[in-house]
């Protein structure tokens, strides 16, 4: 599985990108409930060291 460490964004925060994304002329506005921050991209991982990851 592909996984990645993410943040999820605050709500005002949320607000201000949807708003953004409205106004831009081009491209695929993202649903608010995929935006995050993205720390670090893991790649390719296997289940279970997700699972000791994720604890």
């Amino acid at each position: 599985m592909r996984a990645f460490i993410a943040l999820p964004l605050p709500d005002a925060l949320l607000d201000n990108l949807e708003q953004l994304q409205r106004r831009l002329p081009f491209g695929r506005a993202a649903p608010r409930d995929t935006l995050h921050l993205t720390l670090a991209f893991l790649g390719e991982c296997r289940d279970d060291a997700l699972e000791a990851l994720h604890h």
